[in-house]
């Protein structure tokens, strides 16, 4: 294991800071980067990164806190990128994830994505459009939060709003960092509070197509849902409503998607076809 001679004493020399936790994550940062692989040479790589990480936990959102992290990284000449580069990396995210506007912390991420593209085989660029993605992410996990939690059964406003965020939506599986896996999860949370508000709206409204076609976009854009119990909801409106042949449409794309569902070519068989058909008639007034 490799490590450079970069000197960062100046780092200890420049803090100014009269906050205790940040001097103290810098001064341990420093330390390790000066002194750890004098005298702890057999340190593994991935034991130095948790004790990077954990001085920057102390006071994550300072920039001095920051340069110290990165001068320590730089210690590192060659590092794997899948056991040492892209959980560190993880980890950052980690940190924008609970500082989200923090021009800083959104900083610290655009310099440890360089460091981890930069030891791909072959090495890539880490470039602002990374970080920006990063962050389109981080708004709309935010927007999705609110409007979650405070849209109702009237509100036309945020249904608009809500409408906006579907059409957005991909159905492409993330990478497994926490900004993507806490987006998936916000996105089934966001979904299933979404189709109950369309489900109640489809209930009062069972004319109206828009509703209809909301549903059927909706449901399409998250994999981990109760197809079963949405097929079973749509079938219980179908039958207590007084337009039933303005629904059948609907009961029959809703069942052929939950059929679809548990087919491994994700299309209905013939025989889903008779049962969704029986259902419609047994449901028939």
């Amino acid at each position: 294991m490799i490590f450079h001679s970069t000197k960062i004493k100046i780092v200890i020399m420049s803090n100014k800071s009269n906050d205790s936790n940040s001097s103290s994550s810098i001064f341990e940062l420093a330390e390790l980067a000066m002194v750890g692989f004098s005298v702890f040479g057999a340190v593994k790589e991935t034991e130095f990164i948790n004790k990077l990480i954990t001085s920057l936990n102390k006071n994550p959102t300072n920039p001095d806190v920051h340069k110290a992290f990165l001068e320590g990284l730089k210690k590192i000449k060659n590092p794997n990128p899948i056991d040492i580069t892209r959980p560190t990396y993880n980890k950052i995210l980690n940190v924008l994830l609970n500082h989200p506007k923090n021009d800083n912390v959104g900083y610290l991420v655009l310099e440890v994505g360089k460091w981890h593209f930069a030891a791909q085989k072959p090495s890539k660029q880490y470039t602002n459009i990374d970080l920006q993605q990063v962050k389109q992410r981080l708004t709309a996990i935010s927007d999705m939060q609110e409007i979650r939690i405070s849209l109702k059964d009237d509100d036309e406003f945020l249904f608009d709003e809500a409408v906006q965020i579907i059409a957005a939506l991909d159905n492409q599986t993330s990478e497994a960092d926490p900004i993507s896996l806490k987006y998936d999860e916000e996105k089934i949370s966001f979904l299933n509070r979404f189709i109950l508000y369309l489900l109640n709206h489809i209930n009062f409204y069972p004319d109206d197509k828009k509703y209809h076609n909301l549903l059927m976009d909706s449901v399409k854009k998250v994999s981990d849902i109760d197809s079963l119990q949405i097929y079973n909801s749509i079938l219980d409106i179908f039958q207590s409503s007084s337009s039933q042949q303005s629904l059948k449409i609907l009961v029959l794309e809703v069942g052929r998607w939950h059929f679809g569902k548990q087919r491994f070519w994700g299309k209905a068989k013939e025989a889903d076809e008779q049962i969704i058909m029986n259902d419609i008639f047994v449901r028939s007034k």
